[in-house]
Parts: structure tokens; sequence; C-alpha cells
């Protein structure tokens, strides 16, 4: 044992894993690369309290949980055995994994022979999810939704919060958002000098790093798996197009395994930290043709809706189209997007077809406020269609006209006030925080497009005749 290692190691987090490594993984060569001591740098800054919120993307197997989760409290206790931790991943199994590999590096010969004298793991509170010192320092390893109450900590870790499954269910990815607002953030012992690191692969638009981010005040590293240089992090050491974030690690070979078994969204996120593909996935942005003037030839002009199940602040738009075909190609004419109750929804559905008598049909989801929309204005106003998509999914509806876009066939207006909403919906669908507007587009274009949908409800154009100008 040299003592000047061991004194480098106190220093310097990265020299610390880079010697504690052999005995975390023995008979696993430790790869040195550039982005593991970014991230050590950037924990250094968090220990000093010089950053004290830090979110860190970085892909899959990129040894994300083993500086942070593993080694990083054990260094930490080096300098200050008294710090109490937290640490939290979004399944107990996982944060009690990393908690046991280092209770098992500090119970090992290496550590202690280097600094056991600074401090020992008492007995009665040596537990798998909970272990101390007597220094008064410990750790405690808990499930993303486990109930924290009565415990703190002076740095909360939060690795990986959401799973891949439950990152694209709405309802439990908001429960782990909830948690974190109204639980976790409030555990830590000095709100003033506490410390939160995220450290997580992107999943969804609204996961937790997106959630963080819209608030504000957090410092973000980003790197990806392939350098983008339209998009560079501060921090990123490459400078060519697609360079690989650990080129000894992640071999073309293993990106384009990665690339073909997670798809494009799968990739864009966990691979690249954007949970959205460029141009958009399902429909992408580039496939959609422009018109500043429309032809003179429309046909089957037809309104399309979606409405909020509820009038809240955050919640869901409502949206109504227009569209009219000119032979294979579908033009979108004219669209309202508003928040609102039934009162407001009414409102417009009545303006928007005072503005296009041209529409003879009028499609509304029955569903929601579509529903009593329909049964009051069915007498008033006519053309009034009830659309059910049965079981199938937003993203299943938006796939079955997906070709037709592809093909060129899907024209949008190139000066509308609402446009740049609308495309940034597009790239973001499935995963984006809002799909009222690709959803009313799908209905209508089901309509326009597929003789019989995917859904089982015939549209034949002889039995919609009389519906059509």
């Amino acid at each position: 044992m040299s003592r000047v290692d061991t004194l480098i190691a106190e220093k310097s987090l990265y020299e610390f894993v880079k010697q504690a490594w052999p005995v975390i993984e023995p008979g696993k060569q430790f790869q040195p690369n550039w982005h593991l001591e970014v991230i050590c740098d950037q924990l250094e800054r968090v220990a000093r309290r010089e950053v004290k919120r830090l979110i860190i993307n970085v892909p899959p197997r990129s040894t994300k949980s083993t500086i942070v989760s593993v080694l990083w409290p054990v260094w930490t206790w080096i300098q200050d055995a008294t710090h109490q931790w937290l640490t939290v991943s979004h399944g107990a199994d996982l944060a009690i994994r990393d908690a046991l590999k280092s209770r098992r590096l500090l119970q090992s010969p290496w550590f202690q022979e280097r600094w056991g004298t600074l401090f020992k793991l008492t007995g009665d509170q040596n537990q798998k999810s909970r272990y101390e010192n007597d220094k008064r320092g410990y750790r405690i390893a808990l499930g993303m939704t486990a109930g924290v109450t009565g415990e703190g900590a002076d740095t909360l870790v939060i690795d990986d919060p959401h799973s891949r499954d439950s990152a694209h269910s709405e309802l439990e990815r908001q429960t782990a958002l909830t948690t974190f607002d109204e639980t976790l953030s409030t555990r830590l012992n000095n709100p003033a000098t506490g410390a939160i690191v995220v450290i997580m692969q992107r999943l969804h638009t609204l996961d937790l790093t997106g959630h963080l981010l819209a608030r504000g005040g957090w410092n973000l590293v980003r790197l990806p798996m392939e350098f983008e240089a339209s998009n560079p992090d501060p921090l990123d050491k490459r400078t060519k197009e697609g360079e690989p974030l650990w080129p000894e690690r992640f071999t073309p070979d293993v990106i384009a395994a990665m690339k073909l078994n997670l798809g494009s969204y799968g990739y864009a996120g966990q691979a690249q930290q954007r949970p959205n593909p460029k141009g958009g996935g399902i429909w992408r942005t580039g496939w959609f043709k422009q018109w500043r003037a429309l032809p003179t030839t429309l046909t089957n002009h037809t309104q399309s809706w979606d409405f909020a199940a509820k009038d809240t602040k955050d919640g869901s738009y409502n949206v109504g189209q227009v569209w009219a075909e000119n032979g294979a190609d579908k033009y979108l004419l004219d669209q309202v997007r508003f928040r609102g109750g039934m009162n407001d929804a009414l409102t417009m559905v009545r303006a928007l077809s005072n503005k296009w008598p041209q529409c003879r049909a009028k499609l509304i989801e029955d569903k929601a406020n579509g529903s009593p929309i329909l049964n009051m204005l069915q007498q008033e106003i006519g053309g009034l269609i009830a659309t059910n998509p049965g079981v199938r999914g937003k993203a299943e509806r938006a796939q079955a006209v997906a070709p037709f876009n592809e093909a060129g066939n899907i024209w949008i207006p190139s000066e509308a006030g609402w446009l740049s909403d609308f495309l940034q919906e597009v790239e973001a669908f499935p995963n984006g925080a809002h799909d009222d507007q690709v959803d009313t587009a799908s209905q209508a274009l089901e309509r326009l497009c597929v003789p019989v949908s995917s859904g089982g409800y015939e549209m034949m154009q002889d039995a919609m005749a009389s519906l059509y100008d």
C-alpha cells in the first residue's frame, strides 16, 4: 500500500474510483474514459456544495450507478463520516443492491487498511437498507415510492427514478413526480445546504428530468451516446458528429444493436438523452408538405374534434381542426386549440362550424366532454358523427395513417400562428407533454385516408357521400 496513492484517492474521487475498482469489480479491468472524470468532477463540486442541484443524463451501462450510488458515498465518508445519505431508485431492490456494494467496500481489507481508523460501522444499525457508522453518519436505501417520513439526509441521490415501463404510464410517472415533490424534496436535513443529485437516462418528456428542468434551478450534464454537434453539452469533450461516448465499450456494432433493439424512441431517450427522435418518430416533421395557397378543387371538408376530460390550468387542450382533400393529398386548413370548460367547447364548435360551412362531417370522439357535446348539439348542428377508437391507443391510431405522411400526401399551412406548436407536438409524440393536436389529426386522416380503419368501423365512401360536399 502506497501512502501517496491513498492521499491521491482521498483528494480525487476519480482516483478513488480507479483504485477501488478491483475491489468492487474483481476480475474486471477498469476502463478509463473522459466522461467518468466529468461525472466525478461534478460530484466533487456537489460535495463542496458549489452545486446543490445536479442532474446527470447518461446512457445505460456507462458506470453511472457504480460511481454515484456505490463509490461516491463511501469516498465522502472519508472526508466527513458524519454525512447522512438517502439513496433512492425506482425499485427498492436496486437501491439496496448499490447500498450493499458500498457496505462491502467499507468492510473490505482494502478500505480498512487505508481508512479503517476513521470510523466503524455500528452493529445495531447494519441492515441491508440502512446502516450507520459510529460518527452518526448513515445511509438509507429506498424505492422511489416507499415512505420516508421522519428520515432526513445531507445528500439525496435519485438513481433511475423511473423504470422503462413506468415512465410510459402516465399514472406511474406522475406518482414518481408527486413523490419527489411532496416527499423526497422535503427530506434534506438543512434545505439551505443539502444537495440533491438525480442521475438517469431520459425516458419521457415529462420524466423527472423534464419535470425538474421545467422548474429551473438545476445544473444539467447531458452526455449522449453519440455526439450531437447541434446540441453539445459544455462539458462534452467530443467535437465530431456521431462520435461515441466510450469507444472501447460502445463499439459501432454495440451501438447498431442498441438502435435495433431499442427502436427510434428508445434510442433517442435512453442513449441520446433526448426523449424524442430528431424530427419526430411516428410522424416525421420533415414529411409534411406546407401550402401557401390552396387548390381550388378541394373536396370532403371535414371537422375533427378532441375534447379534454376536464378543465385544468395545466391539463390537456381542446382541439378542433378542419381538413379537406385534393385527390390523394389531404390538407389541414384550420385549427383552434384552447383550454376551457363545456361552455367554451360548445362556443368553439359553433364558431368553427359557422366559419367552415363546407364541412358536412364533424367528427367528435365519444368520450370525455365529447359525449355531452354530441348530445347537446345533435339537433342544432348537422353532421355530428360520434367516433370510437376502441382499444387502440393514440400511437396506434397515428401509426395507421403514417404512410400517407411519409408519402408526402399531408399538407399543413406554412403561415399559421399555431404551426410551431403543432410541429413541436408531432416531434415529441407520443412522449410529449401533449398529444391533442396529433390525436385530432389522426381522427380526421383515418376518415379521409383509410377506407376501413384498424379500429374496425367502416368508412366506405359511398356510405359517407351524403355527408360530404
